[in-house]
């Protein structure tokens, strides 16, 4: 029995001083991938940066269109349904789980 343990120590030895010799390697691999992961973080804030700043940017866009429009829509809305309550009607924009969603709501005298 004791000669097995002698064998099992001096296995496990040769494994330790592998290990060992293996484990700058190993380190700068790491390092290498932290480095990786450090800049694919960036990277993403970045891009989520660029998605939050376009949306704004397109919703605003839309807002102006919308804008623009709602004066020549109400024109049209008098002229062709003259309602006596809801006489005007108003366009806007709601933004729900990144999807804009359109509206258009007829308004009375407030």
């Amino acid at each position: 029995m004791r000669l097995e343990d002698i064998h099992t120590y001096l296995t496990q030895e040769a494994e330790v001083l592998r290990l060992e010799q293996e484990f700058p390697e190993l380190e700068s691999f790491l390092r290498e991938l932290t480095d990786k992961h450090g800049k694919l973080e960036k990277l993403a804030r970045g891009l989520e940066d660029i998605k939050q700043a376009a949306s704004a940017e397109q919703k605003s866009l839309v807002s102006d269109m919308l804008g623009d429009i709602e004066s020549e829509i109400n024109r049209y809305y008098s002229k062709l349904i003259g309602h006596t309550y809801y006489a005007k009607l108003e366009l806007s924009l709601e933004t729900r789980r990144d999807r804009n969603i359109y509206w258009i709501k007829a308004r009375g005298a407030e």
